[in-house]
Parts: C-alpha cells; structure tokens; sequence
C-alpha cells in the first residue's frame, strides 16, 4: 500500500486493467496513457496521477514496479 504525503494510502489492484492494458503499458512510449493505465489500478485518473507531488508519484511508481512483478502474490505489508 502506496501511503501518500496527504495522509492516503492507496493499494494497487491490478484486477482495474485488462491484459491488454498492462501489454499496452510494457511497450508505449506515451506517458499521458501510462498515467491512465497505472492511475486506473490505484484509482486514480491519468490527471489526478499527474497531480501529485513528485515525492507521491514516486512512492507509487515504486510500489506499482514492485506489485506488478508479481500481482497475485504481492503483500504490501
């Protein structure tokens, strides 16, 4: 669980994007739509992914890289 600078703590669910999506993710080279696809398994739009403070985007990027690796089997805690 990705715990924000704001007190959030958003948990990445990876049952928000289609297989597709996440090959999709592996090979754009488009930013605007891997902050759709990785704000859609926080919860979040693109826009509001792009909002957030540097320090925010990257505990949740580096959360996002770790849960993806292996999704079933990832434990946060």
């Amino acid at each position: 669980m990705a715990k924000l600078s704001d007190g959030r703590e958003l948990k990445p669910d990876f049952t928000k994007i289609t297989v597709k999506e996440y090959r999709l993710l592996l090979s754009t080279t488009e930013v605007e739509q891997e902050d759709e696809l990785i704000g859609k398994v926080y919860g979040l739009s693109g826009d509001e992914l792009r909002e957030l403070n540097y320090y925010d985007f990257r505990v949740l990027s580096k959360e996002f890289i770790a849960a993806a690796r292996d999704p079933a089997g990832f434990d946060p805690n």
